[in-house]
């Protein structure tokens, strides 16, 4: 499971700052990847606490891309399938047949890092707008 957040809402916000910076969107990017990498190390402390001793090489999995999409910016974060143990995310919701619990790591991550993201978003914008 990877955890993406939507900027849709900020993206029209941004459209109808028309006075602001262009540089507003490399601000933007750096909020989104500065949290991005935070849900990431948090994801896998997370994970490296409830692994076990089979899933070792889950919690190093976990890594985040960065994208463009439009006018806006996107992060998508989790495990990595081309990373050793990345096809463990089933890990995250757990597998009932197996006796596997929730981990969860990327709805606490995600939680943990909230209040930081929207300060980052605001600084971009602060920033954006005292250039």
């Amino acid at each position: 499971m990877s955890v993406s957040f939507d900027f849709t809402d900020l993206n029209g916000l941004i459209a109808d700052m028309g006075d602001v910076p262009r540089h507003l969107h490399s601000n933007v990017r750096k909020a989104v990847q500065v949290s991005a990498q935070d849900v990431r190390d948090d994801m896998r402390a997370v994970s490296r606490a409830s692994s076990g001793r089979h899933a070792r090489g889950y919690p190093a999995s976990m890594s985040y891309d960065i994208e463009k999409t439009g006018d806006g910016v996107m992060a998508e974060i989790g495990p990595d399938p081309t990373k050793g143990q990345g096809a463990l995310g089933f890990l995250e919701e757990g597998v009932a047949e197996r006796g596997t619990s929730p981990q969860h790591a990327a709805r606490l991550a995600a939680k943990a890092n909230q209040d930081g993201f929207i300060r980052g978003i605001l600084m971009a914008g602060v920033d954006a707008a005292d250039v």
